[in-house]
C-alpha cells in the first residue's frame, strides 16, 4: 500500500529528469505535460517580465537537460513529414523560443536579472550539447552586450564565447564556420557600431589569436584596422596587441624555459666532462652565479620590459603598413585624445616605421615638440624616436633631430641624469643609423667620457664603443682604439654609406658548428687512446662512476669557464716570460685557422641543415657567449661580429665595462632591435635608501653577526679557521702578482749594498740569541 501511494504522488523535477535520462520513451507524457506548462508560463512572463518566478527558472533548466533526449526523434519526424503544411504547423524548438525571448528588445531589457540569468544558463547548456549552432547563438550574446547593463552577465558570456570557439576548433576546424564568425565580429568593429559590442568583439579576436586558434593575416589586419576605432578602449586594446603586449601564453614560456634548461645542461656536460671529480664539482659550484646571470639576462632582453613577449609576426602580417602608419600618425597629431593614449599610438607608429623601414618624414619634426627634459614620460618619447630610426632615413632628416637632442639634453646646464638619458637616446639612434651624427657632433659628445658622474661617463663610453664597431673613422683619432686605428689605416673599417645594405652570406653560427665538427674529427684518435687508458685503470682495481652524467641544472653551469680561461691566461703569461713551448703546443696561424674554418663551413652547405643542427648551433652560441662573458681571452661575442669584412674586437678592457648593456646583448636582443626599453635609457642612477631599507640592512648585519659569533671556537670548522687568521698569515697565501707591487717590496728592491749588509748582520745576531726557552737540536 505504501508503494502504490508513492507512485500516485507527482514526481519532482530532479527525479523526473533522472528518470527521463534513463528511459525517455517511458516518460514521454510527463515531458509533454511539462513542455505545455512551460508554454503557459512563458506567456505569463511576457505579460509581467519584471516579476521573478523561481518555478519558471527550474522548469527552464529541466527542459534544457531533457530536451536533447527527444530532439533527435523530433528531427526525424519533421524530416519524414510530407508537404508544406506539416512544416508550417511545426512548433519552434525549445532553444528557438529562448532565443526569441532574449532577442525581443521590449522584453529582454525588462526581464528580472535572475530570470535572465536562468534563461542564459539554459541556452548555454543547449549550446554545449550541440542543440544550437554557434553562428545562431552568437548574435544573441552580442544583443545582450548592447542592451543589457549587467557586468557579471557580460563577463560570463565573454568567457563562454572564448571557450566555445576554442573547443569547436580543437575537435574539428571548420573554416566555413570560422570565416562566418570572423565576418560577424568584424561588423562590430566598424566606426558606427555599438561601443560595448566592439569591445567584446576585439577581446574575442585577440584571445583567439593568443590561443593560436585564429592566426591568419586576415584577423591581424582586422585588429590593426581597429586601432582607428572611435572608442578609445577598442583602439587601445588593438594597439597593445599590435605592439606585442601580452600576446604569448604561459605554455609557450614554460616550453621555452624547459628547452633553455635542457640546452644549458648539454653545454655543461660538454664543458665539464662525464666523470665526477672534486675539481670539476668545485668548478661547477663556482660557475653557478654566471649561468644564472646569463639566463636572467636572456629572459629580460627577450621580453624587453614588463609588457610581455614581443611578437613580430603580428607587425609583419599587415597588408599595407605605410597607409596604416600614416592614418595612426594623423590621429596622433589631432591632439584630441589623452596624452597617454596618443603615446601608445606614437609607439605603434614608430614600431611600424622601424620594422618595415617606412618613410613618414613629418614624424620626426612632430616628435621634436616633446623632446624636453620636463616633458611627461620623456623616456618613452625618446624610445619612440629610436624605434622610428632606420638606415634608409636620409641623414639630412636625422641631423636636426640629433642637434635637438644635444641642445636639449646633452648640456652641462642640465643634471647628470638628464645628460645620461640624452646620451643613451643618441646611442640608440646611432645604433640604427650611424650617419645621424657628423664628426663635430660626435667629438663634442665624446668629451663627456671624463664627466664626474658615472652614469654620464658610461653613456659616453657606450657611444664611443658603438662607433668603434660601426664607424671608427668618424671618431677622433685618440678615441678609435688600437683595432679601430689599424682598421682605418688598412681601409677595412667598412664605412657605412646611405642606402647600403649587407646580405647574409651564411647561417649565423654555422662557423661554430664547422669548428666543432673539425675538432671532433681531430680528437677521435685521442678518444680511442683515452678509452684504452681507462680500461687499464679499471684493470688495476679502479671502478668508474656509474653515474656518468653530471646532474646539472640551469643553476649549475659556468664557473668552469672562468677557471679554464684563467688557466689559458696563465699559460700565455708563462710563455710570454720566456718558457719554451712544448712540441705539441705550436700556435696556429690565424690565416690557416680561418682557411680551415671556411673550408669546413663551405662543406656544411653541401647538405640541408635539420632541426638537430640548429639545436647544436644554439648550444654552441650559448657556450661561446658564456665564455666571452667569463672573460675568455681573444674572444668576441657573436652579437658584435659584423657580417662582412675582418672581425676585430674593441680596444681596452677598462672601457669595455663602461659600455653598459651594449656589449652584453644576447642573440635574442639582437633580433629584437626594433624595440627600445624606456627604462634602459635612464642609465645608472644612485638611489637613496629609505628608512625601511636602512633598517632592514642593519637587522641583516646583526643576524649575520650572531650567526658567526662562535665560529672560531670550533677547531674543525674551515670557515672559522679563515676568520681567525691574522693578516700576516693571510698575506702569505696571496698570489705573487697581488703583492709584487707593494711599497715594502719595492723599497726592498731599491736598497743599497750597505743597507742590505746591515740587515743581514741584524738577522744573524737575532739567530744567535737564545730566546724562547731551551734550545732545541735536530734529531739525528
Amino acid at each position: 500500500m505504501a508503494a502504490s501511494a508513492d507512485t500516485n504522488k507527482p514526481l519532482s523535477l530532479p527525479v523526473l529528469q533522472d528518470l527521463i535520462k534513463r528511459d525517455p520513451e517511458a516518460y514521454r507524457e510527463e515531458y509533454e505535460s511539462q513542455e505545455a506548462h512551460f508554454s503557459s508560463s512563458l506567456s505569463i512572463l511576457r505579460l509581467k517580465p519584471n516579476k521573478y518566478d523561481k518555478d519558471f527558472n527550474e522548469l527552464t533548466m529541466f527542459l534544457a537537460h531533457v530536451t536533447p533526449c527527444y530532439q533527435n526523434q523530433q528531427n526525424q519526424q519533421q524530416n519524414s513529414a510530407a508537404g508544406a503544411a506539416a512544416a508550417t504547423t511545426a512548433q519552434p524548438s525549445f532553444a528557438e523560443r529562448l532565443i526569441g525571448l532574449l532577442l525581443d528588445t521590449s522584453i529582454a531589457g525588462q526581464l528580472h536579472a535572475n530570470t535572465r540569468q536562468g534563461i542564459v544558463n539554459a541556452l548555454i547548456l543547449l549550446r554545449n550539447r550541440d542543440q544550437v549552432t554557434c553562428t545562431r547563438v552568437l548574435p544573441v550574446w552580442f544583443h545582450l552586450f548592447a542592451h543589457v547593463n549587467d557586468k557579471a552577465l557580460r563577463k560570463q558570456l565573454l568567457t563562454h564565447i572564448v571557450r566555445d570557439i576554442t573547443k569547436m576548433n580543437k575537435r574539428n576546424k571548420d573554416m566555413k564556420v570560422n570565416n562566418a564568425l570572423i565576418a560577424y565580429l568584424s561588423t562590430h568593429l566598424k566606426a558606427n557600431s555599438n561601443a560595448m559590442c566592439a569591445r567584446k568583439a576585439i577581446a574575442v579576436m585577440i584571445e583567439m589569436h593568443r590561443r593560436s586558434v585564429w592566426r591568419d593575416a586576415r584577423v591581424v589586419n582586422i585588429i590593426a584596422g581597429a586601432t582607428l576605432h572611435t572608442d578609445l578602449k577598442v583602439s587601445l586594446a588593438a594597439a597593445h596587441f599590435m605592439l606585442g603586449n601580452k600576446t604569448k601564453g604561459q605554455d609557450d614560456d614554460a616550453s621555452d624555459e624547459e628547452q633553455t634548461k635542457h640546452d644549458t645542461a648539454e653545454v655543461a656536460r660538454e664543458i665539464v666532462g662525464a666523470r665526477k671529480t672534486a675539481g670539476r664539482i668545485k668548478k661547477l659550484k663556482k660557475a653557478k652565479l654566471m649561468v644564472k646571470k646569463q639566463a636572467e639576462k636572456k629572459k629580460k632582453k627577450a621580453k624587453g620590459g614588463s609588457d610581455g613577449v614581443v611578437n613580430f609576426a603580428v607587425l609583419d602580417l599587415v597588408y599595407d603598413p605605410q597607409t596604416l602608419a600614416e592614418q595612426i600618425f594623423a590621429r596622433v597629431r589631432g591632439n584630441k585624445e589623452p596624452f597617454s593614449f596618443r603615446l601608445v599610438l606614437l609607439n605603434l607608429t614608430s614600431r611600424l616605421i622601424g620594422r618595415h623601414q617606412l618613410f613618414v618624414m613629418s614624424f620626426y619634426s612632430h616628435v621634436m615638440r616633446y623632446l624636453r627634459p620636463t616633458q611627461r614620460e620623456v623616456t618613452q618619447v625618446l624610445a619612440c624616436v629610436a624605434q622610428a630610426t632606420h638606415p634608409l632615413i636620409p641623414p639630412d632628416e636625422l641631423h636636426p633631430l640629433s642637434k635637438c637632442l644635444m641642445n636639449t639634453f646633452v648640456s652641462e646646464n642640465n643634471s647628470s641624469q638628464v645628460i645620461a638619458v640624452g646620451l643613451n637616446a643618441i646611442r640608440e639612434v646611432c645604433a640604427r643609423a650611424p650617419l645621424a651624427l657628423d664628426a663635430d657632433m660626435l667629438a663634442d659628445l665624446c668629451e663627456f667620457r671624463t664627466y664626474k658622474d658615472k652614469g654620464v661617463m658610461m653613456a659616453a663610453k657606450g657611444l664611443i664603443n658603438q662607433y668603434r664597431d660601426t664607424y671608427p673613422s668618424l671618431l677622433p683619432k685618440a678615441m678609435r682604439g688600437k683595432e679601430g686605428t689599424m682598421a682605418v689605416i688598412a681601409h677595412k673599417d667598412n664605412r657605412p654609406q646611405y642606402g647600403q645594405s649587407t646580405a647574409a652570406t651564411q647561417v649565423e653560427g654555422i662557423d661554430l658548428l664547422a669548428k666543432k665538427a673539425q675538432q671532433h674529427e681531430q680528437e677521435q684518435p685521442e678518444d680511442d687512446e683515452q678509452e684504452q687508458d681507462e680500461d687499464d685503470e679499471q684493470g688495476d682495481g679502479q671502478q668508474p662512476d656509474e653515474d656518468s652524467d653530471l646532474d646539472i641544472d640551469e643553476d649549475d653551469l659556468d664557473e668552469l669557464l672562468d677557471d679554464d680561461s684563467d688557466a689559458d691566461e696563465g699559460e700565455d703569461d708563462l710563455q710570454e716570460e720566456g718558457e719554451p713551448r712544448g712540441k705539441g703546443t705550436k700556435r696556429k696561424r690565424p690565416d690557416d685557422e680561418q682557411q680551415s674554418t671556411d673550408t669546413t663551413s663551405a662543406a656544411m652547405f653541401d647538405r640541408v641543415l635539420g632541426q638537430e643542427d640548429f639545436a647544436k648551433i644554439r648550444r654552441l652560441k650559448l657556450k661561446h657567449d658564456a665564455e666571452v662573458a667569463m672573460g675568455g681571452k681573444g674572444k668576441k661575442p657573436l652579437s658584435s661580429q659584423r657580417a662582412g669584412g675582418d672581425e676585430w674586437e674593441t680596444d681596452s678592457d677598462a672601457e669595455s665595462d663602461a659600455s653598459g648593456s651594449e656589449d652584453e646583448k644576447s642573440d635574442d636582443q639582437e633580433a629584437d632591435t626594433d624595440r627600445v626599453n624606456p627604462d634602459d635609457l635612464r642609465g645608472v642612477s644612485k638611489k637613496k635608501r629609505t628608512r625601511a631599507e636602512k633598517l632592514a640592512s642593519v637587522l641583516k648585519g646583526r643576524a649575520d653577526k650572531k650567526k658567526n659569533k662562535g665560529k672560531n671556537k670550533g677547531a674543525g670548522d674551515a670557515a672559522a679557521a679563515v676568520v681567525s687568521m691574522p693578516n700576516a698569515v693571510k698575506s702569505r697565501n696571496k698570489p705573487i702578482m697581488m703583492v709584487r707591487n707593494k711599497r715594502a717590496l719595492q723599497d726592498k728592491r731599491k736598497q743599497d749594498l750597505q743597507t742590505k749588509v746591515a740587515g743581514l748582520r741584524k738577522h744573524i745576531k737575532n739567530l744567535r740569541m737564545k730566546t724562547g726557552g731551551k734550545a732545541r737540536r735536530r734529531k739525528k
